[in-house]
């Protein structure tokens, strides 16, 4: 029940959002980190329900205290630690670097479960960045090495994973 709400709840909010590469509907993104969170061990349904949620707060129009009123404290714990807090805007005196160096520091502080979703996230995102013919290729992929360096502990399997795809993002970019 939880997951299916949260579902429904993903595909209202990003309603009509588009994927930034493959231009397919936003909500694909969110099932198939469900979908990679499924294969993992220990998991439960505030997990699978966060891993549905977890771009509404920092995509769509959803402030975290509604997640937290439909789903509960829990979810609403793990959206929000996935929710990126240093911001181009809160932060707009800091570059990119900086500003995801803070977040990478900040995420090697937060649950278990919350670095699975985000590195789910990652993995997600590095498959469909094949489709990307600018140099935000190159600035991502770096930027996935420090996450790693970060999180990638959180679930060895995933890191594997993960690294695999960077290492032929690595060969197509030479």
């Amino acid at each position: 029940m939880l997951v299916s709400k949260a579902l429904q709840f993903a595909k209202d909010a990003h309603s009509g959002q588009l994927r930034r590469f493959t231009k397919e509907p936003y909500i694909y993104h969110p099932i198939r980190v469900t979908s990679e969170l499924m294969k993992l061990s220990h998991v439960d349904d505030h997990l699978l329900a966060a891993g549905l949620l977890h771009d509404v707060v920092e995509d769509c129009d959803i402030k975290i205290g509604e997640v937290e009123q439909f789903f509960g404290a829990q979810v609403a714990q793990y959206v929000f630690e996935v929710t990126n807090q240093y911001t181009k805007e809160q932060y707009s005196s800091l570059n990119r670097l900086e500003r995801k160096q803070l977040e990478h520091q900040r995420l090697s502080g937060v649950s278990v479960e919350a670095q699975q979703i985000k590195l789910c996230d990652r993995l997600d995102n590095l498959r469909d960045l094949k489709e990307d013919t600018t140099k935000f290729k190159e600035v991502y992929i770096a930027e996935s090495f420090l996450l790693l360096d970060a999180i990638g502990e959180a679930y060895p399997s995933l890191k594997e994973n993960i690294k695999s795809i960077l290492d032929n993002l690595c060969w197509e970019i030479k």
